[in-house]
């Protein structure tokens, strides 16, 4: 928030006197979510955990990005998600907000949260906008995080560049692919390195971390349409989970190393 929209609002205040006292509490620059609506990502992993205690087959989860302002989109696309069993949770690679504001990650975790399975949300560029990253650290918890399954270790990963004050930490995801051990590692981002946020030496990093066999299947958002390749024809399988505003989402399911992928349209 700039030092003259502060002063401006101040005056503001001053000139309508006690009548004022509710002009910050509606402000859109608040950074503090509801109480039910904090430290969602430990609380939603601690129910995928618990429920795949032990799992040694094929489970499915289905993901949804980029929901930007879309959520009557992504209202539907939840109610469908309900009515398949099939789902064990659900993942949304970034970009749960528009512009950082507290109003839109509120309104897309209680649509999120009329699911009936647990789910997980990554960062995405358009949540580093204002108070954004404050929101969702709050909200949701670190921005780089693991979830380690009995076969699978999940490794969500904030890759932002232009919006982040922080580049993205490769030594963090070197160490997340490299602790994975005996486990399967899924990298879960929402920026692709061949977008033109990570061209050049980011892209190289990223890319040969995740190259041969070390990783089959990267996740990511950011461009908003189905996609499944695989881009540098070196192992590594690049999956583009659609917005809502496709009116389609994507079903995931793990057996071991191999990874069956269906879009799902409503």
């Amino acid at each position: 928030m700039s030092r003259s929209f502060i002063a401006l609002s101040i005056l503001a205040c001053v000139a309508m006197g006690p009548g004022c006292g509710k002009l910050f509490d509606l402000t859109p620059y608040d950074a503090s979510p509801p109480d039910d609506l904090r430290d969602l990502t430990a609380t939603h992993m601690a129910r995928i955990r618990s429920d795949l205690e032990g799992h040694q087959g094929p489970f499915t989860f289905a993901l949804t990005s980029d929901p930007h302002y879309h959520y009557g989109d992504l209202t539907d696309i939840v109610a469908h998600m309900r009515n398949d069993a099939s789902i064990r949770f659900v993942v949304v690679p970034g970009d749960l907000s528009d512009q950082g504001l507290i109003e839109e990650f509120t309104g897309f975790a209680r649509v999120m949260e009329e699911l009936s399975v647990p789910w997980l949300a990554t960062i995405g560029n358009h949540d580093h906008l204002g108070n954004g990253p404050g929101i969702y650290e709050t909200m949701f918890g670190p921005r780089d995080f693991v979830m380690d399954l009995p076969v699978h270790r999940f490794i969500f990963f904030d890759d932002t560049v232009w919006e982040s004050d922080t580049p993205p930490d490769l030594a963090w995801l070197s160490n997340a692919l490299a602790g994975a051990g005996d486990r399967v590692p899924i990298v879960i981002a929402h920026i692709p390195p061949y977008s033109d946020q990570l061209q050049g030496s980011l892209e190289y990093a990223m890319r040969d971390l995740m190259a041969g066999d070390t990783v089959p299947l990267f996740i990511h958002g950011h461009q908003h349409a189905f996609n499944d390749h695989e881009p540098y024809l070196d192992g590594v399988r690049y999956l583009c989970v659609p917005w809502p505003k496709k009116r389609a989402y994507v079903k995931v399911t793990l057996d071991g190393g191999e990874i069956t992928i269906d879009q799902v349209m409503l």
